[in-house]
């Protein structure tokens, strides 16, 4: 057995294993994620095709070929763009992640003062390994006992959108 392979089972293992305040114990595995170097009438094709999707799907998360995180597109900019258009060329929020080992306090107030509806969370690999969603996000700032203060509040609904596209 190499040494590459003894650490990376050594990381697997400690991934399974969630500390007391971890984020990986708050998030949802049920995501979609596509390939970078599809269109976005193939990305369509896809989601159309896919019963299993909530209907309240509000981004798709980009990966490359090796299963690295490389960014988000919001749902509403892939519906409006160009059928023939690269997705990656809607591609954002690159920087928008957290770890999986990583403080879930923390993770949490990074997603309230954010745009976004949903934080990845990557392993010690880049690879998405699921999302913190909102509702979760505020529901461990309310365990913590720290409240948002009423400026860093995030807009709701269609307000939230429309703060966006400024």
């Amino acid at each position: 057995m190499t040494t590459f392979r003894h650490h990376r089972i050594t990381d697997v293992k400690s991934a399974r294993l969630p500390a007391v305040q971890a984020l990986q114990s708050h998030i949802k595995r049920e995501f979609f994620s596509v390939s970078k170097y599809l269109t976005v009438g193939e990305v369509i094709t896809m989601l159309r095709a896919n019963p299993g999707l909530p209907t309240a799907l509000h981004m798709v998360v980009l990966i490359n070929d090796k299963g690295e995180y490389q960014g988000l597109v919001i749902m509403a900019q892939l519906i409006t763009a160009c059928t023939s258009q690269p997705v990656a060329e809607l591609c954002q929020g690159e920087r928008h992640f957290a770890s999986a080992l990583g403080d879930a306090h923390s993770a949490a107030r990074l997603l309230c003062q954010s745009v976004w509806p949903a934080l990845p969370v990557l392993d010690s690999c880049h690879r998405v390994m699921g999302v913190l969603e909102l509702p979760r996000a505020r529901a461990i700032l309310r365990l913590d006992g720290t409240q948002q203060p009423s400026s860093a509040k995030p807009a709701k609904g269609w307000q939230r959108h429309i703060r966006f596209w400024k």
